[in-house]
């Protein structure tokens, strides 16, 4: 009876002492917006790809920028090879983790830069240059 008691302060105490403990500092995080990687990542939701959500592209087929020109830019786009993929020496084909993906580093880049001009410049190497 005794433990269960001191275990029922030890919990009640518990919660006021973490609010009084003075915060150790940590590192400063700033939130920004950035145009370039959020018109890729609306580019790839509209055209299928695999991390967008589908509400929005459902809510792009009923509004009226739903163009037969948007439809030709997002299928010209659709049939770029923007994800190529690239074995890595030394994994055996067929396994898990032998196919490389750029899907990460070429989001870092639209993440960096400041327009679209400048995302051409990062990605060069990256994508083919036909792409």
């Amino acid at each position: 009876m005794k433990q269960l008691i001191y275990l029922c302060i030890l919990l009640i105490s518990a919660p006021t002492q973490a609010q009084t403990a003075s915060p150790a500092p940590g590192p400063a995080v700033t939130v920004e917006v950035n145009r370039t990687h959020c018109l890729v990542q609306f580019v790839e939701t509209l055209a299928g790809g695999r991390s967008g959500h589908r509400g929005s592209r459902r809510v792009f087929e009923t509004s009226r920028f739903n163009t037969p020109a948007a439809q030709r830019w997002l299928r010209r786009y659709q049939s770029l090879d923007h994800e190529p993929e690239f074995g890595r020496d030394g994994y055996p084909a067929g396994r898990l983790g032998s196919m490389g993906s750029i899907t990460p580093s070429y989001l870092a880049a639209s993440a960096d830069a400041r327009d679209l001009a400048d995302l051409q410049r990062r990605t060069v190497g990256l994508l083919p240059n036909e792409v």
